[in-house]
């Protein structure tokens, strides 16, 4: 692709490609297993499932993002290593062990907690709220944002969450053993 074509805001054909695979995806509508930490088939630190909708994108991208649709879908080594929930534009649902769970931006703080137990760790700061779960000694980190402290805007689940590493549970004043059992 040339500099002019750049200029003018033309699109290589790998990008109309990669354009037209979202496109081809939406409306994504995942289930969500936050017990099982997994998005519909395909389980956090394994290979996406080759029955996934998604599965051919991740043959030419490591990450997914359709902010239409209030996801992020992203990979490690060709493993799945973490997804990020918009929950204002999300469009697919939650379960825990396959039930049904109503999460969404009306949920409080409190809600969190009353589902998931007391968080590993709470970080206040900003006017925001994250609760901080970890998982199979930190392996996996379970994160819920409160941006204006009160009403849940973001979800994530990854491997190797943010708390997983020194210099981060310092920078959020953690102080609690690490691993977590």
């Amino acid at each position: 692709m040339g500099i002019i074509s750049k200029l003018l805001g033309m699109k290589s054909k790998e990008e109309l490609k990669t354009m037209q695979l979202i496109e081809d995806l939406r409306p994504l509508k995942p289930k969500i297993d936050l017990e099982v930490f997994s998005i519909n088939n395909s389980i956090l630190n394994k290979a996406i499932s080759s029955s996934e909708s998604f599965f051919i994108y991740f043959n030419i991208n490591e990450v997914l993002d359709i902010p239409e649709d209030g996801i992020e879908i992203g990979l490690k080594d060709n493993l799945l290593d973490y997804v990020y929930i918009n929950l204002e534009s999300f469009k697919g649902e939650f379960c825990l062990n396959g039930d049904k769970l109503i999460l969404n931006v009306k949920n409080s703080p409190q809600d969190i907690i009353d589902v998931f137990g007391e968080p590993y760790w709470t970080d206040r700061s900003d006017d925001e709220i994250i609760l901080f779960y970890e998982y199979k000694k930190g392996f996996i980190e379970l994160q819920f944002e409160f941006s204006d402290s009160i009403q849940l805007s973001y979800i994530t689940l990854m491997c190797n969450g943010i708390l997983s590493t020194q210099d981060q549970r310092e920078a959020y004043n953690v102080s609690k053993q690490w691993p977590p059992n």
